[in-house]
């Protein structure tokens, strides 16, 4: 068993001023293609979805997460793993932003992307829904 002690990592809500200028610090030239992704994901695994608000999360341990703000459920459909499950909006929206993340690994390489996947993965863990958001990504 390890000594260590796994620090709780928080979700913050970015506030509306400062959100213009947070998914570009967040991931400076690569920002757009993980937004349009998040969108598509959502579209693509969740028949209910239908567009909205999202809501923009900053976490304690340097990550983020989008999540969209006007679904209190959505009933999620992943074809490539066969997952399907109703689950949160908070908790669709880490699902869209980790499969964004993973794609920008894969076509944009680089250690930031790396540790923002990371990052967004140690918070999904702690999530109260990590089965639903771990069985729809893997």
């Amino acid at each position: 068993m390890s000594d260590e002690i796994e620090e709780r990592v928080t979700a913050t809500v970015v506030p509306d001023e400062k959100r213009l200028a947070f998914l570009p610090e967040k991931l400076p030239g690569a920002y757009l293609k993980f937004e349009n992704t998040c969108y598509a994901v959502l579209d693509t695994q969740a028949a209910d979805y239908h567009g909205g608000m999202w809501n923009f999360y900053d976490l304690s341990n340097g990550g983020f997460y989008i999540a969209p703000a006007d679904y209190e459920t959505l009933h999620i459909e992943v074809m490539t793993n066969g997952y399907e499950g109703t689950m949160s909006g908070d908790a669709a929206g880490i699902v869209a932003s980790l499969c964004a993340i993973n794609h920008l690994c894969w076509r944009q390489p680089s250690e930031h992307h790396n540790r923002m996947f990371y990052a967004l993965r140690d918070f999904a863990r702690q999530h109260a829904e990590s089965a639903a958001i771990f069985g729809a990504i893997d």
